[in-house]
């Protein structure tokens, strides 16, 4: 009777064991400086993966507007060849503003995640000190992280809201512009259908000069944001 009951007791340690080490494994909880590096990181993932969406779209609609122009220069040469060098001079001055645009624009982005993670990394530094000496809890601490990132983000937003307010009384004007410009090219198309010779080539006249406007309102999207 000796063996089973010493197998018995073998047996009930080793559960009790197995139990023991289960529970420390269920109950154990990342560090606060885990927490929040895991937070931190995720805000850096999202903001990089901004940036790359926000430069493939960048691409993708320079791309889209260089075969536009390509195309829209055929006609150009064909109905209008008087008008091509103005064209081809307004293309590239168009083109450089866009470049301009992006890269300010990414700029001020830049300047403001960088800021941002500055700030970030002190306050994580406070927070952390005071989880450490109790004054607050790893989650009251991830609250104030999360906040933080909240109010930032408000921050943000008010900036290009300042920026559409600067511009607002321009960018209607241009959203008429762009309703007659959209006329245009369907009034282009036909005649180019009719063979209409003479309305082409005025209609290519009247889209030039639509173009210079548009170029000055590009200006000045450019200059408010510098």
């Amino acid at each position: 009777m000796k063996k089973p009951l010493l197998m018995l007791t073998l047996a009930l340690m080793l559960s009790g064991t197995v139990a023991a080490n289960a529970a420390e494994v269920k109950t154990a909880k990342p560090l606060p400086e885990e927490r929040f590096q895991t937070f931190v990181s995720g805000i850096e993932e999202k903001q990089n993966s901004k940036s790359e969406k926000l430069l493939a779209i960048w691409n993708e609609k320079t791309d889209e507007r260089e075969t536009r122009n390509e195309n829209f220069m055929t006609l150009v040469t064909q109905y209008s060849p008087e008008l091509q060098s103005d064209f081809e001079t307004a293309f590239e001055t168009h083109n450089e503003l866009h470049n301009n645009l992006f890269e300010a624009r990414n700029r001020i982005r830049t300047e403001f995640q960088e800021e941002t993670a500055a700030m970030l990394s002190e306050l994580k530094e406070t927070l952390l000190a005071q989880v450490a000496s109790q004054e607050i809890t790893s989650k009251e601490a991830i609250s104030s992280l999360k906040s933080f990132m909240n109010e930032r983000r408000d921050g943000f937003n008010a900036l290009l809201e300042e920026y559409k307010n600067l511009i607002s009384s321009e960018a209607e004007d241009w959203e008429s512009i762009s309703a007659e410009v959209k006329t245009l090219h369907k009034e282009l198309k036909a005649a180019i259908k009719a063979d209409n010779t003479a309305e082409i080539s005025s209609i290519i006249t009247e889209l030039y000069d639509y173009l210079l406007q548009h170029i000055s309102f590009d200006q000045l999207k450019l200059d408010t944001l510098n």
